[in-house]
């Protein structure tokens, strides 16, 4: 088994804290067997793989640009059910980048206002009354 040892600069903790880490543990783990693989004892933030590297972290958006998030997702599940991965290649269509961890989140909220039902597994996500309501006072 190999046997990993290395520090990492506060710069290299830092980003690797802000990733968003779309793969999970599995993205995770193989960022640290590359690190491993490079048998450096400090790892710089210039040795972290191409992908983190080059990741520039999420700002908090603008209240308006939530809003903005938020009716273009009732646009789209007015159109019927959807699933996530389908919500966010349609929001990236609409010029809207948010990683999946953001969209749960919008559709949390979604939710607990009554606007969307949220199916189990892969039943998606459907507009309620109250949403078609709620997006016609949007527009």
């Amino acid at each position: 088994m190999l046997r990993l040892t290395f520090v990492l600069t506060d710069e290299t903790k830092l980003l690797l804290q802000q990733y968003s880490w779309p793969g999970n543990i599995r993205e995770l783990r193989n960022c640290v067997e590359y690190l491993g693989c490079q048998n450096l004892p400090v790892i710089e933030s210039e040795n972290l793989p191409f992908t983190i590297r080059s990741f520039t972290p999420d700002t908090r958006p603008a209240q308006a640009e939530i809003r903005s998030i938020q009716t273009e997702l009732l646009r789209v599940l007015a159109a019927g059910s959807c699933g996530r991965r389908q919500l966010q290649l349609q929001l990236s269509q609409l010029g809207f980048t948010v990683t999946e961890s953001q969209l749960r989140r919008e559709l949390e909220q979604l939710k607990a206002a009554g606007w969307i039902d949220s199916g189990v597994g892969r039943g998606g996500s459907r507009l309620t009354d109250a949403g078609l309501q709620a997006l016609k006072n949007r527009l």
